[in-house]
């Protein structure tokens, strides 16, 4: 992965902006990871109905303040009676 942000110019020019999609298992994992090679991150946690739940998301500056945007939708699960 840090080849191919090499390869996309994204240590080279901070004011390109990155969204990653992804899932609960690998969030924290790609927030200390990014944040180790000096990218600045935010993320957004969202339920299936798309309300920001995360203190990061209520940031009106986030994409602004923010090289490294990560999303994560938590999925709800309902049981049939």
């Amino acid at each position: 992965m840090k080849a191919l942000l090499q390869d996309e110019g994204f240590f080279e020019e901070p004011e390109k902006r990155l969204l990653i999609f992804t899932d609960k298992d690998t969030l924290d994992y790609l927030v200390t990871t990014l944040k180790a090679w000096g990218f600045r991150v935010g993320f957004i946690i969202t339920t299936p109905f798309r309300t920001p739940i995360s203190p990061t998301s209520s940031s009106s500056g986030l994409s602004e303040h923010c090289q490294a945007i990560l999303s994560y939708v938590i999925h709800s699960i309902r049981r049939t009676p």
